[in-house]
């Protein structure tokens, strides 16, 4: 991933607790990356993820809704809920 170093990079900070910072710095020397490197990557990561989220919510807007006391009475008809 150190090919990215050619891309403009905006610089900030972040706060982490000592134990997690720990494991980020074990972790992307386990992956021959840097932190920045690393953190990059999980929030490219939860981006795409979130995106996926949102186009399935999307094509699903047209589904037909039900309401959750309707849900939760058939569940508890079927002794799936106490």
């Amino acid at each position: 991933m150190r090919a990215r170093k050619t891309l403009p990079m905006t610089r900030t900070t972040i706060s982490f607790t000592p134990s997690i910072f720990q494991a980020l710095k074990v972790r992307a020397a386990e992956l021959n990356e840097t932190v920045s490197e690393l953190v990059e990557r999980a929030v490219v990561t939860q981006f795409l993820e979130d995106a996926e989220d949102l186009q399935d919510a999307i094509a699903r807007q047209n589904e037909p809704t039900h309401p959750f006391d309707d849900l939760v009475a058939e569940l508890k008809k079927e002794g799936r809920l106490g």
